[in-house]
């Protein structure tokens, strides 16, 4: 009977390596993804030494002829090669004169300039006000949707400072990369 026995833990034992294999190959290919992101230039924002402007110019200000100095903003698509939830979330980088995320404001539109759910109110999030991911604790929830097999979404992101800042003598700065994953 222990020859029986050997040979059903051994049995056991494949079968979980076996399901376990294949549970980590599900996770990867999960993981490593259907959707992808493509910028207008780099992923990140890097704001330093802007000049603190109002919702209202923030919301308009046409993205081709805008100065450096006032307003970041990004271009950025999004494809995917099947139906899927995504999230698009924020990365900070750590900086030496850090300004306050409550002064720094986002805008997160369409191709058409129209604002994307979360940002179609008349109160504008700072970065403070996003949402923590739970699954990646630390970053910041840009956007959630969700997007259909050969479809393209189109996103432009404007951030600046919010007028109530006061500008100090030294320039403080803050920087974030934007990333995707699956949800």
């Amino acid at each position: 009977m222990s020859k029986n026995y050997k040979k059903i833990t051994i049995l056991v034992i494949v079968i979980i390596i076996f399901l376990s294999v294949i549970g980590v190959l599900k996770i990867f290919n999960k993981t490593s993804g259907k959707i992808k992101i493509k910028f207008d230039g780099s992923n990140k924002i890097k704001m330093v030494g802007r000049l603190p402007i109002s919702d209202e110019i923030g919301k308009t200000t046409d993205l081709e002829s805008v100065d450096d100095n006032v307003l970041g903003h990004l271009k950025f698509t999004l494809s995917s090669n099947k139906t899927t939830k995504y999230e698009v979330y924020l990365v900070k980088e750590d900086s030496s004169n850090e300004l306050n995320s409550n002064y720094l404001k986002l805008y997160l539109t369409d191709n058409n300039d129209n604002p994307v759910n979360g940002f179609n109110t008349n109160i504008i999030p700072s970065y403070n006000d996003l949402k923590v991911s739970l699954s990646l604790p630390g970053n910041k929830i840009l956007y959630s949707g969700v997007i259909k097999k050969g479809e393209k979404q189109y996103f432009n992101l404007r951030v600046w400072v919010s007028d109530s800042y006061i500008i100090l003598r030294e320039q403080q700065s803050f920087s974030f990369k934007i990333k995707v994953r699956e949800v």
